[in-house]
């Protein structure tokens, strides 16, 4: 069987072609999967964030109504929980685990109260 260079050209043409396709559409899946990604972390971030007012915004509220005396904790610390909060929330949540990821999430939430806190000038 004899090839005319019509015919190599055509075939040529055609794998050129079928090579471009699949590299393309390569690279326009990964720019997809990368936006896809940095959305989703982006609606993550604005979550922690708008959980984070809310709670403040309650304790500020529950301190309002019932006439406490006020320990002001700063809303960064309440975006640094909720930070942490999710991130306890992503893993998996299973008994043997929880007691460990619970104290790990109190003693951060207590480190950023006290450096949160003004500190007392000494005399």
């Amino acid at each position: 069987m004899q090839f005319d260079s019509s015919l190599t050209l055509a075939l040529f043409t055609l794998g050129g072609t079928l090579l471009g396709v699949i590299i393309s559409g390569f690279f326009n899946l990964s720019v997809t999967r990368l936006t896809k990604r940095s959305e989703e972390r982006r609606h993550h971030r604005e979550l922690v964030i708008q959980t984070a007012v809310a709670n403040w915004k309650q304790q500020m509220e529950a301190y309002a109504i019932h006439q406490q005396p006020i320990v002001h904790i700063p809303l960064e610390v309440y975006l640094i929980q909720m930070a942490k909060f999710s991130e306890f929330m992503e893993g998996s949540v299973d008994p043997s685990t929880v007691e460990e990821k619970y104290r790990e999430y109190r003693a951060l939430s207590q480190a950023a109260i006290r450096a949160a806190s003004p500190k007392k000038k000494k005399n």
